[in-house]
């Protein structure tokens, strides 16, 4: 019984949506998202750059 149901409650929550209106969706929820990883990864690549530079600098050749 509860599967007839839920059957019924998804059937009326089903909407059409074509390719284009899907991306569209997508694209408004997950762009931010996107933006911000991207913005991290390149953070922690110039922190990771920086601490090389740092240690760079931090050693002494010995002859």
């Amino acid at each position: 019984m509860l599967g007839l149901t839920d059957q019924k409650g998804n059937g009326n929550a089903s909407f059409k949506l074509t390719g284009e209106e899907g991306l569209d969706i997508v694209e408004e929820f997950y762009t931010e998202e996107a933006e911000s990883e991207q913005h991290q990864q390149r953070h922690d690549l110039t922190h990771v750059q920086d601490i090389q530079k740092g240690l760079q600098q931090s050693v002494q050749t010995l002859n």
